[in-house]
């Protein structure tokens, strides 16, 4: 009867224990689903008066607070009968603030030279990211996580930095280490922000 009753509170203590992402979670699940919410989406910029929209919105999978990298295309090569744009410069970095079926509208975090009308936009596209939340103690499950997040996220610069601060505790703003984005990972998920400390998901 003792060995019973011992076996149920240890089941009992188990199951109140959480399990975190170095213990049983589904990373597959968890890089899908980031890749999902960070994945590029392309379109372009149409300006106004008092605003600045963008050709795509909740139809593409635009969220509130995406951050989109504005290109603008110098010089033209001809090809056959056909003239292309010969490169492609970034501009600036804009920031969406309300999202409409069809288009979104964006206010300017970064702008390095004029956004004309018409300039590509695609969303994360070369911004700077970096991981952080890592020490020496990292399980190999989160060591997988890391890896295999900035080869499915191919699109962000990623930086690798020994002046980086292993915690998001001891980094004020992101903006300071010239990142755009921090992916923090611990056993119990990843936290995403973009400067300067914005959280934009949680991923457990």
């Amino acid at each position: 009867m003792r060995v019973l009753l011992l076996s149920v509170l240890i089941l009992y203590y188990l199951l109140l224990i959480p399990v975190g992402l170095s213990e049983a979670a589904d990373l597959d699940s968890v890089i899908r689903d980031i890749s999902k919410d960070f994945r590029p989406i392309l379109g372009h910029l149409v300006t106004a008066q008092k605003a600045i929209y963008i050709d795509v919105g909740s139809k593409e999978g635009v969220r509130p607070g995406d951050m989109f990298s504005v290109f603008v295309t110098q010089g033209q090569i001809e090809m056959g009968q056909k003239k292309k744009p010969s490169k492609r410069r970034y501009a600036g970095t804009i920031l969406v603030e309300k999202v409409e079926e069809t288009r979104s509208i964006c206010t300017v975090l970064k702008r390095e030279r004029p956004l004309p009308n018409g300039s590509e936009v695609e969303r994360f596209s070369g911004l700077r990211a970096a991981i952080l939340g890592l020490d020496s103690n990292i399980p190999s499950e989160l060591m997988q996580l890391q890896m295999r997040l900035k080869k499915e996220l191919w699109w962000f610069e990623w930086v690798d930095d020994e002046a980086l601060p292993t915690s998001l505790d001891s980094m004020e703003d992101l903006s300071r280490y010239k990142l755009d984005i921090a992916f923090v990972i611990s056993t119990s998920g990843v936290l995403v922000y973009r400067a300067p400390k914005v959280l934009m998901g949680n991923y457990p």
